[in-house]
């Protein structure tokens, strides 16, 4: 867990020097670490304890790639679940078996649009650099509102474009689209199939009840975002799905390809851990992808060596450490004039082995109505980092405050 608000803190680190202070050890357990981690054991710092096989004796699950474009280039229909994860989820329960399926997006559609190639419109959020989701449920006034996920407004959904007239395509998968087209297809119970996401589960008891129920067996299929990927234990789970095994593997962030190996990795371990043989089925566009392919083969040590080298060679973490440095003001001008005082005091005290990025626009611009800048620091180690961030404090050039943030190691860079 990282809080990316004031006190900003990463869990894990807050473990470790609390343990360090009390002299006693402290345990990290994952079946995917983080490459921080992984660098750390790899080096001696930490001691690496590996379990060799599953609790009870358990097979791992075999997981098949499915290669979403060519699924789609012999299909008539756009569907969410294609015929091999469709055909896998028939026969799972009709044997008796249940299933967990993933998809981390939340929703019904990513995107409104206007299907004219001469128009092009979309629509987007007035307050962010972002589209706007649609969402449907039965208690709003109109069954669907469009939603930001950043700032969290909300509007009502155009019934047809507002610059040619034209009726609006519905684009992208979300958990409510995929639930929707699960309760056409399957002949189940509606308590049977259950949708596990923020907006589903209002209250924390929601959630709980959930999965009892689900073990129970009363629900037979469990749709989700990555609430469903970790820490699940049920032997009756006998196929999981990933529905797209690709929503974080083209983000602007060099941890895109860890969170998806450790997101495909983590949700194909709830399969087949009871006596029966589990299957997992990935759909991708990328099946040649090494975050894909390496979390089907159940290869973690082959991934993060790899990755690790890759992120060494371009100068990034785990091999070095890194502060990110946002500023935001409602004036793109002044959050760049700001931004530009900032890196160049950084610079003028930093060491010739200091990496400055920057400033340069955020991923996500603007957000809530701030434009958003950023510089990124990397150093060859944690005390040239804390020492150059010190010393351009004491100018009174950089402040911790609601117009800039600094985040020393972050984990998110949108």
């Amino acid at each position: 867990y990282k809080q990316d608000q004031l006190p900003r803190y990463n869990a894990r680190d807050v473990a470790i020097k609390r343990a360090q202070d009390e002299g006693c050890p402290v345990v990290l357990g994952s079946a995917t670490p983080s490459l921080e981690s992984w660098a750390n054991a790899r080096a001696g710092r930490h001691v690496l304890l590996e379990l060799t096989e599953r609790v009870g004796g358990a097979r791992l699950p075999r997981v098949t790639i499915v290669d979403l474009a060519r699924e789609r280039r012999a299909s008539k229909h756009l569907q969410a679940i294609g015929p091999t994860l469709a055909n896998a989820l028939a026969r799972t329960l009709d044997a008796g078996g249940q299933a967990i399926l993933l998809l981390n997006r939340r929703g019904f559609a990513n995107y409104v649009a206007c299907p004219s190639s001469t128009c092009g419109w979309s629509l987007s959020c007035d307050a962010c650099d972002a589209s706007m989701v649609l969402h449907r449920a039965s208690h709003l006034p109109r069954g669907e509102v469009l939603r930001c996920h950043h700032c969290l407004a909300e509007t009502i959904v155009p019934t047809s474009c507002p610059l040619c007239a034209r009726p609006l395509l519905l684009l992208g998968f979300g958990t409510q689209r995929v639930e929707e087209e699960l309760r056409e297809r399957l002949d189940l119970e509606p308590e049977a199939l259950v949708r596990l996401d923020s907006d589903a589960m209002q209250k924390g008891a929601d959630y709980f009840d959930a999965l009892q129920a689900f073990e129970d067996g009363r629900i037979r299929v469990l749709l989700g975002t990555q609430m469903v990927a970790k820490g699940l234990d049920f032997p009756n789970v006998r196929l999981v799905g990933v529905i797209n095994a690709d929503t974080a593997i083209h983000l602007p962030d060099f941890r895109a390809a860890e969170r998806t190996f450790q997101l495909v990795s983590q949700v194909a371990g709830r399969s087949g851990r009871g006596t029966d043989p589990g299957v997992v089925i990935v759909q991708t566009m990328h099946p040649e992808h090494p975050a894909i392919r390496l979390a089907s083969a159940h290869d973690y040590v082959t991934f993060a060596d790899e990755e690790c080298r890759i992120r060494a060679r371009a100068g990034f973490p785990p091999a070095t450490r890194m502060a990110r440095i946002v500023v935001r003001d409602p004036e793109r001008t002044r959050a760049e004039a700001r931004a530009h005082q900032i890196a160049t005091t950084i610079r003028r005290l930093a060491h010739r082995d200091l990496v400055i990025d920057g400033p340069m626009p955020c991923p996500i611009t603007r957000i809530a109505g701030f434009e958003r800048v950023a510089i990124e620091v990397r150093a060859p180690s944690a005390a040239m980092l804390q020492r150059t961030l010190h010393e351009a404090r004491a100018t009174g050039r950089l402040t911790s405050s609601a117009q800039v943030a600094v985040d020393i190691d972050p984990i998110a860079l949108l």
